[in-house]
């Protein structure tokens, strides 16, 4: 009889708490409704989580620090900086002592292309040239503010850089300077430069290097559905 005691005073609350019969259909129905979350639609756990990647791009570029977040920067000057200093020294040198034969299949020989990268466009006039790759530049900066991703903003600093560097040999010389010959046999890529090798590798990374700022976008991405849709069901 004792034993039986706190049963028949818990009977009465455990009773409030269960959802009539009525209750438990109107719940039902909802559930069934709402394609199986319940009170969350699936268009609303879709619209929060896009809602929330701005405040997961500010919560990243806080975890990098301003030297993170500004280092395409750093790439970008020091990639100027390179090239501007690379091409200064092998005309210098060159100029002295005449070619060198780096290896097999590398030289360093000093050339100049009123062109773009490669030898292409040699018949643009410098002026247009110099006009388009100030605007490329500008993209290229529009991309790399609007940009979630560490590496993507590396990689466009190194594009950057390299168009920055030949735009200063447009304007200061009217013309791209040219030190790295590739051969092999008899044949030879057209001559270029390292502001062409810094545009190149970037370009690379772009289109090959798997980004880590994806794989956490989609890693939050399916952990916020499932903290949502868990929230739904206990809700219900």
């Amino acid at each position: 009889m004792i034993s039986t005691l706190p049963a028949l005073f818990l009977r009465p609350a455990i009773r409030r708490l269960l959802p009539t019969a009525q209750g438990r259909k109107h719940v039902a129905g909802d559930y069934r409704a709402s394609g199986g979350l319940s009170p969350f639609r699936k268009d609303d756990i879709m619209n929060r989580t896009a809602s929330d990647e701005p405040l997961r791009a500010e919560a990243a570029d806080r975890s990098i620090g301003p030297m993170g977040r500004y280092a395409w920067a750093l790439v970008t000057a020091v990639a100027v900086a390179a090239d501007q200093a690379g091409k200064a020294a092998a005309f210098d040198y060159v100029a002295e002592h005449g070619v060198i034969d780096v290896t097999p299949f590398l030289t360093i020989r000093t050339g100049m292309n009123p062109g773009i990268a490669f030898g292409l466009a040699t018949q643009a006039q410098p002026v247009m040239l110099v006009a388009v790759a100030a605007a490329i530049s500008l993209v290229l900066l529009i991309l790399i503010w609007r940009s979630e991703s560490h590496l993507q903003r590396i990689a466009l600093g190194m594009i950057l850089g390299g168009a920055f560097g030949n735009i200063v040999d447009r304007i200061r010389l009217g013309a791209v300077r040219d030190v790295i010959d590739l051969h092999w046999s008899g044949w030879h890529w057209p001559t270029f430069n390292l502001a062409d090798a810094f545009i190149t590798i970037g370009v690379l990374i772009l289109l090959f290097v798997p980004d880590p700022a994806d794989r956490n976008q989609h890693k939050n991405s399916t952990l916020s559905l499932g903290e949502q849709g868990s929230g739904g069901s206990r809700a219900q």
